[in-house]
This record gives structure tokens, C-alpha cells and sequence, in this order.
């Protein structure tokens, strides 16, 4: 089976594409963006609409990236930047 891990960091989001087969993991792709969610939260205790834009289009490039290559599941997490954020439901919804 092919997954992947996708980890919403407060700086970076990280994402893992993995084979899973005779008890062994085989990574497939593995790669770290810049978010942005940090920085915004430098400015004020909410993401911005552009930055939570910026984080749906991310995410939704790696699920179609990974989705063409062959995975049939996700694991998403959020970390501490998303759980400081007084808007974090909305961030969340959208993503």
C-alpha cells in the first residue's frame, strides 16, 4: 500500500510518500516547504486569508502529487503553530 504523511509545521510542512510491502517501508518521496504560518503569527494571533490560501493550495498540490503517484491514503497533523492560532478552525476547515 502507498501513503502518505503530510505534517503542518509551524514554519515547514513536511510530506512523506511511502510504499508499505512484506513488512518494509520503502520511501517513495519525501519533501519540506516553507508555510508561512510562523511568520504570520508574528503579526497577530490569526493566519491571514492569503497565508490560509497559500497553505490549501500546498497541501492540495502535494494530495494530487502524491494521489497520481499511486497513494490511497493520507495521515495529516497540525503542530503548535496551528493549535496558537485564534483562527485555527478556520485554517482547519479550509484545509
Amino acid at each position: 500500500m502507498i501513503a502518505g504523511a503530510i505534517d503542518i509545521g509551524t514554519n515547514t510542512t513536511l510530506a512523506l510518500l511511502a510504499e508499505s510491502a512484506n513488512g518494509e517501508l520503502r520511501v517513495i518521496k519525501d519533501q519540506i516547504t516553507v508555510n508561512h504560518l510562523g511568520d504570520a503569527l508574528r503579526n497577530g494571533p490569526d493566519f491571514p486569508r492569503d497565508v490560509i490560501a497559500l497553505n490549501v493550495d500546498l497541501l492540495a498540490e502535494i494530495v494530487r502529487d502524491y494521489r497520481r503517484i499511486g497513494a490511497e491514503d493520507f495521515v495529516i497533523g497540525a503542530t503548535a503553530g496551528v493549535r496558537r492560532a485564534s483562527n485555527r478552525m478556520e485554517f482547519l476547515d479550509a484545509v
